[in-house]
Order: C-alpha cells, then structure tokens, then sequence
C-alpha cells in the first residue's frame, strides 16, 4: 500500500493532471499527497539504514537550510526548508521503500509510462502548436516542454533520457513480437521528443545512454564506431554542431560556472546559501555540481557529492563481483533472482549515467526528479546490501576519509575544467 502512495505522488509530481484544469491550479493536491503518503510510510515502512544515502541526503538537507542563515538571512532557513522537504521526504521514502528489484522495476515502470504519455504530448505540442493540456509551444525557439518541474524543455530531456536504459530493459526481456514493436514504438516517440526539447545536453545524454548499451553488448570496437556515427549525426542535424566556448549560450554558461567557483572562493565552508546564486550573478550556474559548491560550500559537496558517490560504487561493486564471489549456486531461484538483480542494476547504471550527463549542464540539485532518480538508486543500493553480503559495507564513519578526498578531488576538478574552458575561449 505504502508503494502504491509514493507512486500516485509520483504520478502526480510528474504529469501532474491537477493543472490540466484551471481552477484546481491553486488547490494544495501535491502538498497534501505528500501529507498523506509521508505519514503512511512513516508508520508502516522499517527504517533502515544499511546504506548511508539517507543519512547522507538528510545532511545535506540541514547544511542547506543552515547555509541560509549563515548567509545572513536567519528567516530565510524556514523557507528553504519548506522548498527543500518534500524533495527530501520523497528521497528518504523511495530509498527505504524500494528494496528490491520488483519495486525497483515497478516504479522504472511508471516513470517510463509517464515519460511516454509527456513526449507524445510533446509531439502534439510540435505539430498543432498546443498539447492537450492547453500548453503552447515555445513562441520565442519552438521548443517543446511540459508543465511544472519539466517546463524548461532541457529539464524535459532530463527525464526522457533517463527513461530510454527502462524501455531497452523492457526489450531485452520481451519475447513478444507485438510488445517488442510497441516498446520501439515508445521508443521512437521518446527519441522524437528529445530532439523537439533540442536540448544539447539531453542529446549528448542519449549518445552515452547507446555508447553504454552498445558496448555491453556488442564491445568497445563496435561502441567506438557507433560512437562515431552517432557523432556525425549529432553535429550534421542537432544543435552539437554549435558547441563552442565562445557561442553566446556557451559562453554565458561558462561564465556562470566561474561566478560560482568565485562565490566558493569567497565563502568556502557554507557557501552564499541555498538559492543565493542568482542574488550574486543574474543567471543561475547551469551546472548542478557548481550550484550546490556555491550555495552550500564544501560542506553541503561533501554530502551531495558522496550520496551520488556511493550509488555508483555499490552499483559497480555489485556488478563486478561474479557469481562465485557473491555466493550464487549455478541454478535454481537464487540463481534467477542474482541475474535479475543484475540486470535491473545495469540498467539503473546506464540511468545514472545519462542523468548526470544532463544535470552537468543544468542547475538540477535539489529538484523533485534528481531526488526521484537518487532515491530509487539508493533502494536499489539497499536491496544489493540485504541479498549480498559479500559486497563490502559503507558505514559513513569509516570512509570519512575516501569521501572527503573525494570532494576535495571533485572542487579541483571543476576548478580545472573551468579554468581550461576559459582559455580555450581567450
């Protein structure tokens, strides 16, 4: 039942029927749901702790309000508090809630079919000028986007890539001719709506989205030259082929990603608090690495950083340990259920992957959907922890160490790619 709550959230965060009509656009349906659903987790989902997302999430959660107030402004710690809850609320939900690979699945599930139902309104969006939900296309670009969270068309491309690893997943396992036509069918309307968004970053998304998914099934020779046809394609019919640091959208990119490296330097530990970017700099850092080091310091990176940090090396752990070492009989339902794991776990790999492609070119820290893709993965990161107990254990006091050198290695390596970008553009 629990489930089946943070789904219909989910559901509504995502399509969000509430705003198809006018007069429930002010009606507190989201927030309310959010009520409801976190109250029934909290009294019938076990709390665990195995993995150290949750705690990892929830620190990051107070540095940020406390960022506003060290800022200076002490009233200011309220409201990001209220903005930044039910992100975290829906992170710690799905990280416990999720623990194992048929719930993992099953919300893959609906965020794919969700997925689908925007990119044909996209679609609709391209040919008549408005899609059904009264939404217009973009007068100024003609890009197409969405309602809410996914208004901006690049943040549109966010969830469409992240949802192409779900539907090859879905083919891999189909033995049905009419399924595997209607999965290419979803596919293809995925593809058409992400070159509608004509989202750079998105474009480059789906390049290692098919690099990752062709290399693990056809190797590296094959990749690279899919790689390279994919190259071509990109730069003779997408936008690819404006990628140049001293491009206008380019270069005030890169300028916004040096303003934050410059309100780093001036307020390293906690940053110019949560949402002060654009009070220093008059666009928003459109790099959510650099936003969360310059609203939050070191320490809000360290936390951040190492929720992602730590899905990725759980993720890979899981995956590079054979049967053998994981203890796995060469037949019978452990057996199934190891390669199940294991399939949903490259998959969600490949998501990860995609994601953090775009999101590097977006200011998406905090937002509801970074929160929906970090949660299932830290769920995901639970489930592998309670089946296998082979797979080495990430207490938060014992890699300290590890993380912390992990963020400091993190802030130099933005530092340098800026400072490149830079002369590159001189």
């Amino acid at each position: 039942m629990t489930l089946g709550f943070i789904l219909f959230y989910i559901v509504l965060v995502l399509i969000r029927p509430q705003e198809y009509i006018q007069s429930m656009e002010e009606a507190p349906i989201l927030s309310s749901v959010f009520v409801v659903t976190f109250i029934i987790w909290f009294l019938s989902v076990k709390k665990e702790f195995q993995v150290p997302q949750p705690l990892l999430m929830t620190s990051f959660f107070a540095v940020a309000v406390i960022s506003v107030a060290a800022s200076g402004w002490v009233g200011g710690s309220f409201e990001a508090f209220k903005e930044l809850l039910p992100g975290w609320g829906l992170f710690i939900m799905l990280s416990m809630t999720v623990d194992s690979a048929r719930k993992v699945r099953v919300v893959l599930d609906v965020i794919a079919v969700c997925a689908f139902v925007i990119a044909v309104h996209s679609i609709e969006q391209k040919v008549t000028g408005y899609g059904w939900t009264g939404l217009p296309i973009r007068p100024d670009d003609g890009r197409v986007h969405y309602l809410g969270i996914f208004n901006d068309p690049n943040d549109l491309g966010t969830l469409l890539v992240s949802t192409i690893p779900v539907l090859i997943h879905w083919f891999g396992r189909e033995v049905s001719a009419t399924l595997k036509i209607i999965y290419m069918v979803m596919m293809g309307a995925l593809l058409t709506s992400i070159y509608l968004t004509d989202s750079r970053g998105s474009l480059l998304a789906v390049g290692v989205v098919l690099l990752m998914e062709f290399w693990k099934r056809f190797g590296a020779v094959k990749a690279g030259i899919l790689g390279s046809v994919l190259a071509g394609v990109g730069l003779a019919y997408t936008r690819l082929s404006q990628l140049d640091v001293n491009e206008a959208s380019a270069a005030g990119r890169l300028d916004a990603w040096y303003q934050g490296i410059e309100m780093f330097k001036a307020n390293p530990l906690l940053g110019v608090g949560f949402q002060n970017f654009t009070e220093y700099h008059h666009q928003t850092a459109h790099n959510s690495f650099v936003l969360v080091l310059a609203e939050t310091g070191v320490v809000g990176f360290f936390f951040w950083l190492s929720t992602i940090l730590v899905t990725f090396v759980i993720i890979v752990n899981f995956l590079r340990k054979d049967r053998q070492e994981l203890g796995v009989p060469p037949q019978g339902r452990a057996f199934d259920t190891w390669q199940d794991y294991r399939s949903i776990a490259w998959t969600y790999l490949v998501i990860l992957c995609g994601y953090m492609t775009t999101i590097f070119f977006l200011s998406r820290s905090y937002d509801t959907y970074f929160n929906i893709v970090l949660g299932v993965a830290a769920g995901l990161c639970l489930a592998l922890q309670k089946n296998y107990q082979a797979l080495p254990k990430f207490r938060i006091v014992d890699r300290m160490g590890n993380w912390a050198a992990s963020t400091a290695g993190g802030v130099v390596v933005i530092y340098l790619v800026v400072k490149v970008l830079l002369k590159m553009q001189a």
